[in-house]
């Protein structure tokens, strides 16, 4: 049997999860329910290998959506149904889900060289996220961040600089209820890094360090990182996040970080996928504690940022090229 690289086992397990009928991406294997979020972050994915049929397949559920609500559109909701190809009843509209396929369509536009057919959704999420950086106050500070990333390939126009310069207030602003909290959350750290380029949080990283025994395989011990300074459960999506943001960083600043070894502890989570023997991806988390499925099933997010390691890919920077 021949054995394939991560990079390709896990871009194999990320094309497992279409779903047949929609195109959407499921977030682990048989799940029913997907993000707009998990999506647009596929859609990257598949934009880095130039798969145009599988992305489109993606901006076509949310082009159908947009088309039957341009008359009152504002953002997409959260969650989808990966076999209709539509929203979940309730779902609310979230910011952060919108801002990411917006950086994904211009990615698209950037990498195919084309983007008519949605030029129009487009211009939409773009005017919506606009007026929602006027509340940045009541998003969470990686929506913020995230609108920044969005926004920031529009800044040639006046309108959308002082959004930005909005948008930054709240991500730095000590009085603001989003403002970003370095001390404690690790999601905030490596928002800072890819979005504004700011390494001043990884000094705080050695509070997130956590050595979990994996209840999958009790015989392996992960050092790697919690999302919160007072968690214990290892979120390894998080965890190569980190991995992600120190090279990059790195690389961009020709500095050195603090290493912390987490690409080798990482590999050694690797799950095999059930419809495919070859497909390989990484659990959501890793925890001592329980045996539930987050801990045992290969999942998309942690997957596919793994990935963007591998590819030196910043997806809330998706067509910077990073120096070699």
């Amino acid at each position: 049997m021949r054995m394939l690289s991560f990079d390709k086992s896990g871009y194999l397990f990320i094309k497992s999860l279409i779903n047949p009928n929609t195109g959407l991406i499921s977030g682990i294997e048989g799940d029913v329910l997907t993000t707009v979020y998990k999506n647009a972050l596929v859609a990257m994915a598949f934009i880095h290998q130039e798969d145009q049929v599988d992305t489109e397949r993606i901006f076509n559920n949310f082009q159908k959506y947009y088309l039957r609500n341009k008359a009152d559109f504002h953002g997409f909701p959260q969650t989808w149904n990966v076999e209709t190809g539509l929203p979940d009843t309730g779902s609310i509209h979230w910011e952060a889900d919108s801002a990411l396929l917006l950086l994904a369509l211009n990615y698209y536009h950037q990498k195919m060289g084309s983007s008519k057919q949605y030029g129009n959704l487009v211009q939409e999420i773009l005017a919506w996220l606009a007026h929602q950086a006027n509340l940045c106050d009541l998003i969470m500070a990686e929506g913020v961040a995230e609108m920044y990333a969005a926004l920031a390939l529009f800044s040639g126009n006046h309108d959308i600089r002082k959004s930005l310069m909005r948008l930054r207030q709240c991500f730095y602003g000590s009085e603001k209820i989003c403002s970003a909290d370095y001390h404690h959350n690790l999601n905030h750290i490596v928002h800072g890094a890819l979005v504004f380029g700011d390494s001043s949080g990884f000094k705080y990283l050695p509070d997130f360090v956590r050595s979990e025994t994996w209840k999958y395989n009790e015989s392996i011990k992960i050092t790697a990182c919690s999302a919160f300074s007072t968690d214990h459960i290892i979120d390894v999506g998080m965890s190569a996040q980190v991995l992600l943001a120190l090279k990059i960083l790195s690389k961009q600043k020709n500095a050195s970080f603090q290493k912390i070894g987490l690409r080798g502890e990482l590999e050694k989570l690797f799950l095999t996928g059930k419809q495919d023997h070859e497909a390989k991806g990484l659990p959501y988390c890793v925890s001592s504690h329980g045996s539930s499925q987050s801990c045992r099933c290969p999942a998309l997010e942690p997957t596919c940022y793994l990935l963007f390691y591998y590819w030196d890919f910043n997806p809330l920077a998706p067509g910077e090229q990073v120096p070699g």
